[in-house]
């Protein structure tokens, strides 16, 4: 994320609920939510995503594709 945009990509905990949970702890999928805007307005009335930001957002995804498909599976 920080190659496409610098100032993002911070590792914190986050206050709400989401699926991970159930994915982590009960299937064993490791899990992470990452995506453009600003999770404050995220399901309101105000929810928007800049299109610099969705588009970084796309590059940012496809980067990280690309080098998980590289990875040797072990």
């Amino acid at each position: 994320m920080r190659g496409v945009r610098p100032d993002r990509g911070v590792i914190e905990g986050a206050p709400y609920w989401s699926e991970a949970p159930f994915l982590t702890n009960a299937l064993g999928v490791p899990t992470v939510y990452c995506a453009p805007g600003d999770i404050r307005n995220c399901h309101t009335l105000e929810e928007r995503v800049e299109l610099r930001e969705y588009f970084d957002g796309i590059v940012a995804f496809a980067a990280f594709l690309a080098a998980l498909a590289e990875t040797p599976v072990q």
